[in-house]
């Protein structure tokens, strides 16, 4: 797995962590009113999806952006035709 990937993988998980935090009272899960678990929760994954963030925008590119490829190069020059054999 690539640095961008696992980055990538970060930002989801911290993305998801936020929002189980978040939307935990309205999916039955949470008590009334947002509790410490919940606030911990939520910077937890704030903080993931920020490093995810970070991994991604330090990870090196291993594929050139769209329309940055390098220009191709001039056709090689036919070379001069192979001797003939002994049987020719």
């Amino acid at each position: 797995m690539s640095a961008r990937q696992t980055g990538l993988l970060i930002i989801v998980v911290g993305l998801a962590a936020a929002l189980l935090a978040a939307l935990a009272n309205p999916l039955g899960i949470g008590h009334s009113g947002f509790g410490w678990h919940q606030v911990v929760l939520l910077v937890a994954g704030i903080v993931l999806a920020v490093v995810g963030a970070v991994v991604v925008l330090r990870a090196p590119s291993s594929e050139p952006a769209l329309g940055t490829e390098p220009a191709p190069g001039p056709e090689p020059a036919p070379g001069p035709d192979p001797a003939p054999g002994p049987d020719q």
